[in-house]
């Protein structure tokens, strides 16, 4: 049986301030950081969650070289459970 993670990164951040995915922690984008310990926990697959637009490529750009399947959230501002229903 194959186990997948699900990275949601399409968020704002509006309590961080903004950019919670591309804040910086020594140096590297958190969403960088979370991809790398996923892809550790050995998951068969990783799904990246992102947000549409400019926000969405800087994400994809976070994770560049990383085996993960990146897919847009349009709708962001909807909240974290609509990423994950359907």
């Amino acid at each position: 049986m194959a186990l997948a993670c699900i990275l949601l990164a399409a968020g704002a951040g509006s309590r961080l301030g903004g950019g919670k995915p591309l804040a910086l922690l020594a140096g590297r984008p958190l969403v960088r950081w979370a991809a790398e310990v996923a892809l550790a926990a050995d998951f068969d697959h990783l799904l990246v969650v992102g947000p549409p637009g400019e926000r969405g490529e800087a994400v994809r750009a976070a994770l560049s070289g990383l085996p993960v399947q990146f897919v847009t959230q349009p709708q962001p501002e909807l909240g974290p459970v609509v990423s994950i229903d359907g």
